[in-house]
């Protein structure tokens, strides 16, 4: 568990610069897995905890929206390509993973610097061994 502290200190300290030169978005997603979200410009940073019993684990993602576009006024979508690394705290699995992941979601502004979003996210993990993955959640995320 200690090592997983340390890596999420680590994954923060890595995003201050990124976040200290353009809007940011911080907030809460909830979801598989459940956590925290940082967005920027184009790039978005999460990191999460899954709550199912038998899945035990930490996701650390970074993502870079290759289309985000209006519907409406109000309402966005956006479609991305990112990664994934997940720290796997079972002891009867491997430690990390390894993956590409296809984010696909949709925003809406009820404020100018309030973002309620839902997103899904198909992946394929890719180290040690390869096998589909699938993320998603509901978030909010605050602008200043």
């Amino acid at each position: 568990m200690k090592k997983a502290a340390v890596s999420i200190l680590f994954l923060l300290i890595l995003m201050v610069p990124v976040a200290t030169f353009a809007d940011t978005g911080i907030g809460l997603v909830v979801g598989e897995p459940t956590g925290i979200t940082f967005k920027t410009d184009n790039l978005v940073i999460g990191i999460g905890w899954s709550f199912a019993a038998a899945d035990d684990r930490i996701d650390a993602t970074v993502d870079w929206w290759l289309v985000n576009e209006n519907l409406t006024e109000i309402l966005d979508w956006y479609l991305g390509a990112g990664a994934k690394v997940r720290l796997n705290l079972n002891q009867n699995t491997d430690t990390i993973n390894v993956g590409l992941r296809i984010p696909i979601g949709v925003q809406w502004w009820p404020a100018k610097e309030l973002e309620v979003f839902a997103e899904i996210a198909p992946g394929l993990l890719l180290f040690p061994a390869t096998d589909f993955d699938i993320s998603a959640g509901i978030g909010l995320r605050y602008y200043f």
